[in-house]
């Protein structure tokens, strides 16, 4: 969206450039990109971490056991985890995900690991990581089977990638005030008088009677 996008639909033009009601939209804008914020930081990350930290739990207890369970085990891990690295689309055109740095560099490669696998294996289906053939005798397309491999050695270090950046973003949550609900939305606190102000200018934007529903 350019610049001349942006001013067409800017709060003020909304309002019909009522400065009590662009106030009043503003600040209810501002609520909304917090309240994301702050569930994005406390349910979004803890419910796809503690999914993949509950099937981490499972795979390791019954590998080899069942084997056909293994990579349909294995991708719900991957994918859980990478879910909250990348964008959450927001309800105004705010976009969430994390974006710091681990505090462990010895777990960066396992972490770099699973993104690039989800991007690349586990939610799409890249062809150059798959080796792809095409012969008088067939296709041939590079599996998964060999991932198996790879990854059931390393298991255990998964579980310590996610218990390292909880701790990382619990760090910042304090920082950022996030992990207290109170202190994280008190300046929404004071309004200024702008939610006693009559429904006139609105009512009147949506054709709609002062203080009578039309049906």
């Amino acid at each position: 969206m350019d610049k001349s996008q942006r001013d067409r639909y800017s709060e003020g033009i909304y309002c019909d450039n009522d400065v009590e009601y662009e106030a009043a939209l503003i600040k209810w804008i501002s609520f909304l990109k917090d309240e994301e914020r702050y569930i994005f930081y406390n349910t979004i990350i803890d419910l796809s971490f503690g999914q993949s930290k509950r099937t981490l739990e499972i795979l390791d207890k019954y590998k080899g056991n069942f084997n056909e369970l293994q990579m349909p085990l294995l991708r719900d891990v991957v994918i859980n985890y990478v879910m909250p690295f990348h964008k959450s689309q927001g309800r105004l055109g705010v976009s969430y995900r994390i974006d710091l740095k681990i505090s462990n560099p010895l777990l960066e490669g396992i972490h770099d690991k699973l993104v690039s696998d989800r991007d690349q294996i586990f939610a799409h289906a890249d062809l150059g990581i798959r080796s792809p053939r095409a012969s008088a005798l067939g296709i041939k397309v590079a599996g998964l089977s060999n991932m198996w491999n790879e990854y059931h050695t390393i298991l255990p270090k998964i579980g310590d990638l996610i218990d390292c950046w909880n701790e990382t973003l619990n760090d910042y949550k304090i920082v950022e005030k996030l992990s207290d609900f109170d202190k994280y939305f008190s300046k929404h606190n004071q309004t200024y008088g702008i939610e006693e102000k009559s429904p006139e200018k609105l009512n009147k934007m949506y054709e709609l009677e002062i203080n009578k529903i039309v049906v």
